[in-house]
């Protein structure tokens, strides 16, 4: 085990990043005995049931080996409602757990079962701060994650994050596990999951279902048609989703702390540094219902949909041909890669003005028409400034051009409901 961890350990500790940057919990626990080959997963908990590890779990087989790692949170501002309701949750797990391994401050280490554990992280008391949320929430369970890994407490593995409203596929573990070579060659720096928003209520009996699985119809249109323009981010950004590299987490700075779209953001760094992989199965189910807990999302999405049955009409989502427009920037981004370094600027100038008359004020817009003479001067060889051009035009800037497209050109395009829902 030690021996194909200690590169990797090597250069966890060579960026510094547990050192200078990583939350306080990560660093109280010491001294602990090896728990051995458990693979970290971490879940935010705010304003939950007792029982939703039951519903994390309830398809795994009961001797995976796991370390559970579980924030339970309330970010500012938190309700007396809310509050004890996240420590009721806490609680009730700390009663149905076996005898305590170690507590240091606000972390306890318990057995969960005979093959994994369960570390609980008390933030109920001390609220997050308002505008870092769940994204510091997931930022404290990771930080955990990579020092036990560091320490060689845990072997060094995927570091998985989810939510309590997630449904884990009973093959979730021997998928990571079937990557592990991407993880000891640091080849991805990410695995994405697919998802489906499933309800034991039927389609005509429960708005909430159809508003979600509607809103699900409209992340997937905006993915599937930034794949087929071709952009390297065509890739789904839900927490409850994802398995992180611990090298490339900890180069990145781990989660931004962010009330929301703090997946979104990570996953735009780490793809900087090495691809982000969509897998195709298994799929973790996600539950239908209505949530508050973060700004903006899935939850007030739906909430918005659910306004005056608009769920049942469709939801406005970004124009087809609006995704033809990415595609000839990014041909146009291969193109000027090939082409000589001397004529690249002219050749940019000249394919914009052939693009249409509202090209030019929109690269303007996102910052390309000042960035892309700088990008030019810099790197020369074409792979280089492929990759230099990808880098900036990133997940942000290619949802800003979107956007751009649709507010100023294209508008919108209605997405009509499916025809069928899921149950599970």
């Amino acid at each position: 085990m030690n021996r194909l961890n200690t590169p990797l350990i090597s250069r966890i500790a060579s960026s510094k990043y547990l050192d200078r940057y990583a939350e306080t919990e990560s660093k109280q626990l010491s001294n602990l005995p090896q728990l051995g080959q458990l693979t970290p997963i971490v879940i935010p908990v705010f304003d939950e049931a007792p029982s939703f590890l039951n519903t994390v779990r309830a398809h795994l087989p009961i001797d995976q080996p796991i370390l559970w790692i579980v924030v339970f949170n309330c970010p500012e501002p938190c309700n007396a409602e809310q509050q004890k309701k996240t420590q009721d949750a806490l609680n009730q797990m700390i009663q149905h757990s076996t005898p305590i391994v170690d507590k240091i401050g606000n972390l306890s280490l318990r057995e969960a079962t005979p093959q994994s554990y369960l570390l609980t992280v008390d933030r109920t008391t001390q609220a997050l701060p308002k505008k870092q949320g769940v994204g510091l929430a997931r930022k404290i369970g990771c930080d955990i994650a990579c020092r036990l890994m560091l320490q060689k407490i845990i072997a060094v593995n995927w570091v998985a994050t989810t939510d309590a409203d997630a449904t884990l596929p009973y093959d979730y573990l021997s998928t990571l596990q079937a990557h592990k070579k991407a993880l000891l060659d640091a080849s991805t720096s990410a695995l994405i999951f697919p998802f489906k928003h499933v309800s034991h209520h039927t389609c005509r009996t429960d708005p909430t279902t159809l508003a979600t699985q509607l809103y699900e119809q409209h992340l997937n249109h905006y993915v599937n048609g930034l794949k087929q323009a071709g952009s390297p981010y065509a890739y789904h950004s839900l927490g409850s989703t994802l398995a992180i590299h611990p090298l490339f987490y900890a180069q990145v700075r781990g989660f931004p702390k962010r009330a929301a779209g703090e997946d979104f953001y990570l996953l735009n760094k780490l793809n900087k540094l090495a691809p982000v992989t969509s897998l195709e199965h298994p799929r973790v189910l996600l539950q239908t219902r209505l949530s508050q807990r973060t700004p903006f999302g899935t939850g007030p999405s739906v909430e918005k949909l659910l306004v005056d049955d608009q769920y049942l009409d469709g939801i406005q989502s970004y124009h087809p041909d609006g995704f033809k427009w990415l595609a000839s920037l990014i041909k146009l981004f291969d193109q000027l890669a090939k082409a000589p370094p001397s004529q690249r600027l002219s050749q940019y100038t000249h394919a914009l003005h052939q693009l249409g008359d509202t090209w030019p004020a929109m690269m303007q817009e996102i910052g390309l028409t000042a960035a892309l003479p700088r990008l030019l001067e810099q790197h020369k060889e074409a792979g280089a400034l492929r990759k230099a051009i990808n880098d900036w035009f990133d997940a942000f800037k290619t949802m800003k051009f979107i956007h751009l497209i649709r507010d100023h050109c294209l508008g919108e395009a209605l997405l009509r409901p499916a025809t069928h829902c899921a149950s599970r």
